[in-house]
């Protein structure tokens, strides 16, 4: 009997394995934006499953948790060949694979997808943030310029959180109207924050998550910068900056690179 019962649900999860896949290879879809370096993953259903998306290009993976029925993520390694495989819950944490597909991508200019609003910096023309950045850089005619004076409003009027580490779920991604809000955040908030007003203003910034020396061996987010003046990126923590400013320290905006370890970029 109890050998039955375990070939029976041995059954029941092989069907219920085909039976997803054969679903969602229906009512899942990607575009691909070739000029802002963009896939676009559509789902025609409400999401009723925990869902993973997996993108990956020359050994690089990046993992997303899809929680809207469509959703914009970054190709930023450069132009070739990415593979984006879909997996869904099926018991529990058990996940199955039930969606991939190839995307070439071919930009002509790749820098632009550091432009761009996607998954993790998420921003849209009407957002507090970016009619402030707007307010901000008015009448600026350099980058160095408008750098200077977004990067000044996030590290004088934001606060550290400190509180906030404790609460947040694995999957979170900073929603910029609500941390614009509340002028408080983590790290991740910082950065995010700075690249979604940088980013509405033409000028190319990254996200960074990885290691600093100044915050050992925590994990911490910081930016990237493009000046377009002076054709270099340069390294930039707003984080530490604000906690700096608060405490009445000394700091300055452009940080040695040397003292930060990348892991991902968005």
């Amino acid at each position: 009997m109890k050998k039955l019962l375990i070939i029976t649900s041995i059954l029941v999860i092989a069907i219920t394995i085909l039976t997803t896949k054969a679903l969602a290879e229906e009512i899942i879809s990607t575009s691909i934006d070739q000029e802002n370096g963009i896939v676009t993953v559509k789902y025609s259903e409400e999401i009723s499953a925990s869902m993973k998306v997996i993108i990956e290009k020359d050994g690089s993976k990046y993992m997303y948790d899809m929680m809207k029925i469509e959703e914009r993520y970054p190709l930023q390694l450069g132009n070739g060949n990415y593979s984006l495989k879909i997996f869904q819950a099926v018991f529990g944490t058990n996940y199955t694979k039930v969606y991939e597909t190839s995307l070439e991508l071919k930009m002509v200019i790749t820098e632009k997808v550091f432009l761009t609003s996607n998954k993790i910096i998420n921003w849209k023309v009407e957002d507090k943030v970016v009619i402030v950045a707007s307010e901000l850089t008015k009448g600026m005619t350099t980058e160095k310029e408008k750098v200077n004076a977004i990067y000044k409003y996030v590290v004088e009027n934001y606060k550290y959180d400190y509180n906030k580490i404790e609460t947040l779920s694995t999957n979170y991604i900073p929603d910029v109207n609500k941390v614009e809000a509340e002028k408080k955040g983590i790290c991740y908030d910082y950065s995010v924050i700075l690249a979604s007003m940088l980013r509405s203003q033409g000028i190319e910034s990254k996200v960074i998550k990885g290691y600093s020396t100044l915050t050992g061996d925590t994990y911490h987010a910081w930016n990237q910068i493009y000046l377009e003046d002076e054709k270099r990126w340069i390294t930039v923590d707003a984080t530490a900056d604000s906690i700096y400013k608060q405490n009445n320290m000394k700091y300055s905006m452009e940080k040695a690179q040397k003292e930060y370890t990348q892991i991902k970029e968005f």
